[in-house]
């Protein structure tokens, strides 16, 4: 695959992700949060990956409410788009 294919793609996963983002924003899912198992299901990845990103600093901001852990989704955007290449 060359790099404009790859390239492509990407760009039209993270289209795809925005787009789940954004419907999920304008059903005010807890008022503006996404849980760990959304984060993971947005981003076709397991759960274990999210928890070992929070855990080493890697993934998007997050908020510790007693032992749950939220993700603003605003913070969750801004975290994909800093992402973003080409």
């Amino acid at each position: 695959m060359d790099k404009k294919t790859a390239n492509n793609k990407e760009n039209a996963l993270l289209n795809t992700k925005t787009q789940a983002v954004q419907g999920r924003k304008s059903q005010g899912v807890e008022q503006g949060f996404f849980n760990e198992k959304e984060v993971a299901r947005i981003l076709n990845i397991s759960p274990k990956t999210v928890q070992k990103w929070r855990r080493e600093g890697e993934g998007p901001r997050f908020c510790k409410l007693g032992r749950m852990v939220r993700y603003k989704i605003d913070d969750f955007e801004d975290w994909t788009n800093r992402r973003r290449i080409g």
